[in-house]
């Protein structure tokens, strides 16, 4: 934490230095930061270039131009940080060219390349107004996945690869959305009649060819048995043109016309009248069949080939693909707060408290006699907690950095510990819920026979391949909902998880520290007696006017307990400075601030 609060205030010193005239401006823009920390450097750089363009070297920046630019790196900063995991490279060229439109195509990105190579590096970036850009692409992005999120709750996706997308709509919007540039009757915006009469009477497939866009569809009426090809400008065309169209798709084309090969080996094997290698063939995603007595009970292993294939069947969203991912890496440094969050909640007397053994209680009780003689010691108590811990900071900043410090690691590892155990345990639910379970996660899951065949009974599935199988029974006994939790992380708290022995280790060290140092200070007393009384006049980290100089504002930042010395912000028409005071100084500084000249500092 002092680290990173010094590499804030180091960044700041040096653009001050530069442009002294643009404190306060810079103490603001740097605040920007979410991080605290991350960012200041990539805004640090770039003010260097554009203040003296702006304002000339030694920079005086008006109202409007530091409007302009707080506008600015306030709305890019906090938003690259919480979007940089979405950011795809065909974002960036999408946003390139939108980029060169505005500007009538007179204006080249850049680094345009850097960009796409890295674009999760914001030093990359050498045009922050890029960034804005891209932010407009990537939310209009977001607007319509989620669009598009909702049209598929409203068709099955039969089968889709790189190249081939086929889906069974069961809504005219989903028909609309699917059969877009196409002349098909069940296309017709505002006409949902043609749609809902082959919907009723029969199964409508749309097969899409996503590196060409052309589109087929295919009808099948189970009833009448009648079966009808459609191409884009909706005339009939015979099934052979569908098969050349989609030469993969033989096979899925067959099952969807009631030709399951699949479903009439699983029913053979289990009457003893095929063989395990006719039902392993009989499907590509079967792994391994291991027979047993009765046939019905045997295994079968199937593969998805990989985790993707698997998480791409339960449809879940792209983030919540990659949180599980990084939650279930064994090199994950993932944080779910941050050191910065953890000091303000401490400061505010949320956290650690709680954690502490009896033992460490007591010492901490006996600290507290020390250094706030005239409280009781109450830690249930909020107003004392907070007046505690801020105590703990200015007195004693190295050792209660180190107990915040390890809080933030084994909170961080809790966290991970119960997002990892409860996404497993849903994804382990969806499967079980079916019959299936894990044989090694996510790509590969076994059931028997029997289960399958009971459940295509149950649902009325006679005839697919065994991935839809599985996929469509996920989707009769789990319906949609599964997911949400890249969006939910704050929630994964349990403090079984939270190495409770581990951190009091660390307490009672820095607490032995305390207690030793405070037996060695003879002068923590008159300190404390000091601090009091400053305090009893003036609040921390609030503006105050010098009582004889009212253009000259001060804020007490600190009190350094080696020299009995005040650390106090003055912010002067020239700009913000800091400073250290002993007793008498600071009262000459409110009494007779002419004294002391600041334009030479």
């Amino acid at each position: 934490m002092i680290i990173i609060e010094g590499k804030t205030e180091d960044v700041a010193k040096r653009l001050k230095q530069k442009f002294q005239y643009d404190g306060p401006f810079i103490d603001r823009i740097l605040s920007v930061d979410p991080t605290k920390y991350k960012y200041v450097e990539y805004i640090a750089k770039k003010l260097e270039k554009i203040i003296p363009e702006l304002a000339g070297p030694n920079g005086g920046l008006n109202v409007q131009q530091g409007e302009a630019l707080q506008d600015l790196f306030g709305t890019i900063i906090p938003w690259f940080h919480a979007n940089v995991n979405r950011i795809k490279e065909d974002d960036i060229w999408k946003a390139e060219t939108a980029f060169r439109e505005d500007m009538n195509n007179e204006y080249i990105v850049p680094n345009i390349e850097g960009i796409a190579k890295s674009p999760k590096d914001i030093n990359q970036y050498e045009n922050p107004q890029f960034i804005k850009k891209l932010m407009n692409t990537i939310d209009a992005r977001k607007t319509q996945r989620e669009i598009e999120r909702e049209i598929k709750t409203q068709a099955d996706k039969i089968y889709e690869d790189s190249e081939v997308l086929v889906v069974r709509p069961k809504s005219h919007a989903a028909s609309c959305y699917y059969g877009a540039n196409t002349k098909w009757c069940t296309t017709q915006t505002g006409n949902p009649g043609y749609f809902e009469k082959y919907f009723r009477d029969g199964n409508l497939y749309y097969f899409l060819n996503k590196k060409t866009n052309d589109k087929l569809a295919l009808y099948r009426n189970e009833n009448e048995r009648q079966t009808e090809v459609y191409n884009s400008q909706d005339r009939n065309i015979p099934l052979e043109d569908l098969r050349e169209a989609f030469p993969n798709q033989n096979d899925l084309i067959d099952e969807l016309l009631g030709i399951g090969e699949f479903m009439k080996k699983l029913r053979e094997f289990t009457r003893g009248k095929a063989s395990v290698k006719d039902l392993e063939e009989s499907d590509s995603s079967i792994l391994e069949v291991i027979p047993a007595d009765p046939l019905g009970q045997s295994k079968i292993i199937f593969d998805f080939n990989n985790d993707e294939n698997f998480f791409k069947m339960l449809d879940l969203h792209e983030d919540d693909v990659w949180f599980l991912n990084v939650m279930n890496s064994h090199y994950s440094d993932y944080e779910f707060i941050d050191s910065y969050t953890v000091e303000e909640d401490f400061k505010e007397g949320y956290i650690i408290y709680g954690e502490l053994t009896d033992e460490n209680v007591e010492k901490l009780k006996q600290i507290s006699e020390v250094i706030l003689p005239s409280k009781e010691f109450a830690l249930n108590d909020d107003a004392y907690r907070q007046e505690l811990s801020t105590v703990l900071l200015d007195l004693f900043e190295n050792e209660t950095d180190y107990i915040l410090s390890d809080y933030f690691v084994e909170k961080n590892r809790e966290m991970l510990i119960t997002a990892r155990e409860s996404i497993n345990k849903e994804l382990d639910e969806v499967v079980e819920k079916i019959g299936f379970n894990f044989k090694r996660k996510f790509d590969e899951i076994y059931t028997t026979p029997a289960n399958l065949l009971m459940f295509a009974a149950k649902f009325g599935i006679n005839k697919i391949d065994a991935m839809s199988l599985i996929k469509q029974l996920i989707e009769e006994s789990s319906g949609s909902g599964l997911g949400g939790w890249a969006e939910n992380q704050y929630e994964y708290q349990d403090s079984d998880n939270f190495d409770n022995d581990s951190f009091n280790r660390e307490v009672e060290r820095q607490l032995d520290l305390i207690i030793e140092k405070l037996e060695e200070d003879v002068n923590v007393g008159e300190f404390l007696e000091f601090r009091k009384k400053i305090l009893s006049r003036y609040e921390m980290n609030k503006w105050f006017e010098l009582p004889k100089d009212k253009s000259i504002r001060f804020k007490l930042k600190n009190f350094d307990k080696d020299n009995m010395q005040i650390v106090v912000e003055l912010l002067l028409p020239t700009g913000v400075i800091t400073r250290k005071f002993n007793e008498e100084q600071f009262n000459y500084l409110l009494y007779q601030p002419e004294l002391f000249k600041f334009g030479e500092v």
